[in-house]
């Protein structure tokens, strides 16, 4: 999707059943336009992988089906940048949001 807030994901958000996240960001996903809705849920990079060899790293975060992020299928409608780096803070939480998903 990209590296920005989305107030609205459009059409695309009624097609939303798996996320993947890619980059040290934690994110926060509403079932409403605008950053608002009944439910929200703040999702982390899960996985770590890194190249000793040239001291760098991939961050990516994992989540093939509704179950695993807590929003009901086909129904997220806006997203967040809630955290940059957090790895470099390993207890930060991603603000007021519904729930927290570090795993």
């Amino acid at each position: 999707m990209g590296n920005e807030d989305a107030a609205s994901l459009g059409p695309l958000g009624d097609d939303v059943s798996s996320i993947i996240i890619l980059g040290q960001s934690a994110w926060t996903f509403y079932d409403g336009r605008d950053f608002h809705g009944t439910n929200s849920v703040c999702l982390y990079p899960n996985f770590k992988f890194n190249d000793d060899s040239e001291d760098r790293s991939l961050h990516v975060g994992l989540y093939p089906t509704p179950s695993h992020f807590q929003i009901s299928d086909n129904n997220i409608e806006s997203i967040a940048l809630s955290l940059k780096d957090w790895f470099s803070l390993p207890l930060a939480g991603c603000g007021a949001v519904g729930r927290s998903l570090k795993e």
